[in-house]
């Protein structure tokens, strides 16, 4: 982590970020930036709540795409499915849609694959969405480690309409506890990491 934090490119999360009731409408003009190809990963339940917008969205950029059910865990073996499948269906991005582990997922197996990732997170319990790193975990379900990513996200399509309705309690009370222990781990970063003395971002975040 030190080594990978101390890099000289900095990633700053998401290239695109997109927030607000209904943008879910504005996927297809986000992937089309990126290619006419892609490959789908999502949880049951998350693409069924997003199945019919996502489709048309796409459908009105004329892109063509393919679905990978995810379920289970963010695993090497899962990610090597991933990249497989990204890599069979000619993929030009990768579009994971869901919760965190699905969203770390797509964002894992696009870096295997070698092509872009882009998220739409429909809980409000992690940073997973924008944050370019996925928790790497065995296929028993305990986390490992976390692997950075080559790439920010290519976008965040964040649709509040689509979190607040879907969204369970206890995901947005995780998602507050989330982003309180942003401020302990700015704080452990700016202590510990070197080159942030280098960047007014570490302490930007800090203050924000």
């Amino acid at each position: 982590n030190r080594r990978m934090r101390n890099n000289e490119a900095l990633l700053m999360g998401a290239g695109r970020f997109k927030q607000g009731p209904g943008v879910l409408q504005l996927v297809g003009d986000e992937v089309k930036k990126y290619g006419n190809r892609a490959l789908i990963v999502g949880s049951h339940t998350a693409w069924e709540k997003t199945e019919d917008t996502i489709s048309e969205s796409l459908a009105s950029q004329g892109i063509i795409f393919s679905v990978f059910q995810f379920s289970g865990y963010c695993s090497d073996l899962k990610t090597d499915d991933i990249a497989k499948s990204a890599s069979e269906f000619g993929a030009q991005i990768i579009l994971g849609v869901g919760g965190g582990r699905c969203l770390d997922a797509a964002k894992l197996g696009a870096k295997k694959a070698r092509v872009r990732c882009m998220t739409v997170p429909t809980i409000a319990a992690t940073c997973a969405a924008y944050v370019p790193l996925s928790v790497l975990y065995d296929d028993t379900g305990s986390s490992l480690y976390s692997v950075f990513m080559d790439n920010e996200m290519a976008g965040v399509i964040c649709d509040t309409e689509l979190l607040a309705t879907n969204s369970p309690r206890r995901m947005l009370a995780s998602g507050i506890a989330d982003a309180m222990a942003k401020e302990p781990e700015m704080f452990f970063s700016l202590k510990t990491v070197s080159q942030f003395d280098h960047s007014i971002l570490p302490p930007a975040g800090y203050h924000i």
